[in-house]
């Protein structure tokens, strides 16, 4: 079974499949519902993880809207999902034309195959996304391009994050990407985290916002950001009355970002 890292993608899986059957959900995701039964995994200890939930739910909705957006735009796009563990985003967007890759260790990958066939428009690849010898296969590639890092990024160092989307930047100019960020606050607090704390990975990045992120990696352009914490302000509870107040707000926060890849001058 999964372990460190890897075993966090499960908790995305459980709080898509639990919001599915919420009586007021934000997103339906069946095929997490049907992943998730086929796994041998004790998934009933996130089932009190709201915060999880919503927050995932939450994330869901925005980047699916955010990657609908840019295949509307971009129907013949390569899409490009790093770290995308059990994610089944495909399966909701896909316009028959675009072309989706998903890169993942291999253990992850082993699994994914066992429960999802590859296609001649979706397929995998078994890799870290930090060793870079995958990108040589998409290079030259004349379509345009979107990655996706959705609940990756936090659990490495700032200073291989920051390299990553240098290369990326140099490697694929003109590119987009969305990505998760979260507050420095929460990152150093995941052994209280409603369910990462179950498993033995630990947050080790956090940064402020968008603004921040474009400082971090001069060659980012910031086209967008959103924050979790603006939508479906019932499902926050108690963390709705506390992030009233800015301060309070940036110190929970959690955002999707929407970056473009600079060429460097």
């Amino acid at each position: 079974m999964l372990n460190g890292v890897p075993e966090t993608l499960l908790i995305p899986l459980w709080a898509r499949c639990a919001e599915t059957s919420h009586p007021q959900s934000i997103i339906q995701d069946h095929k997490a519902c049907e992943l998730l039964a086929a796994i041998d995994y004790n998934f009933s200890q996130f089932e009190n993880a709201w915060k999880t939930q919503a927050g995932v739910a939450i994330r869901t909705l925005i980047l699916d809207k955010a990657v609908n957006a840019f295949i509307k735009q971009h129907p013949n796009a390569l899409i490009i999902n790093l770290g995308a563990g059990l994610d089944t985003r495909f399966f909701r967007v896909d316009n028959s034309q675009v072309e989706w890759v998903d890169i993942d260790l291999p253990e992850v990958i082993r699994l994914k195959e066992a429960l999802i066939s590859q296609t001649e428009r979706y397929r995998y690849i078994a890799s870290s996304i930090f060793d870079l010898a995958w990108v040589e296969a998409f290079q030259e590639m004349k379509r345009p391009v979107l990655f996706i890092a959705e609940g990756v990024l936090m659990y490495f160092q700032q200073a291989i994050v920051a390299q990553f989307l240098s290369d990326l930047s140099s490697k694929f100019p003109e590119s987009e990407m969305l990505l998760e960020i979260i507050s420095p606050f929460v990152s150093k607090f995941s052994k209280w985290h409603d369910t990462v704390s179950k498993t033995e990975a630990t947050f080790k990045w956090g940064i402020e916002n968008a603004k921040k992120l474009a400082m971090l990696c001069p060659t980012l352009k910031i086209l967008d950001a959103w924050n979790y914490l603006d939508y479906h302000p019932e499902r926050w509870r108690w963390i709705t009355m506390m992030t009233k107040l800015q301060a309070l707000k940036r110190i929970f926060s959690a955002s999707i970002v929407h970056v473009q890849f600079q060429s460097v001058r």
